[in-house]
């Protein structure tokens, strides 16, 4: 777990998710994760984790947290072929 430094994460608006954030931030002190939120704008998604976060799990860790709209159901997670290269790059 130490030389993972970047992760992806689903369902993080939910209580195991969050949870799941909360304990991947508080284990590895290096690690970033990135949280799939379906949400119809980039500043809705980013406001909806950190309500969630914030109030379900009392995570302040923002800056390590990188919040990515999109939608499991869909393919490459409905995210853009930039944000999909990106990903597919950057995550452990």
């Amino acid at each position: 777990p130490e030389q993972i430094r970047n992760v992806l994460v689903t369902g993080g608006t939910g209580y195991l998710g969050g949870s799941l954030i909360e304990e991947i931030l508080r284990v590895n002190k290096e690690c970033q994760v990135y949280v799939l939120v379906r949400a119809d704008t980039d500043e809705y998604a980013q406001k909806r984790l950190v309500e969630h976060l914030r109030d379900n799990v009392g995570l302040d860790m923002y800056d390590r947290v990188v919040t990515v709209r999109g939608d499991l159901t869909k393919p490459k997670l409905g995210v853009s072929d930039e944000v999909w290269t990106q990903l597919c790059n950057t995550i452990d």
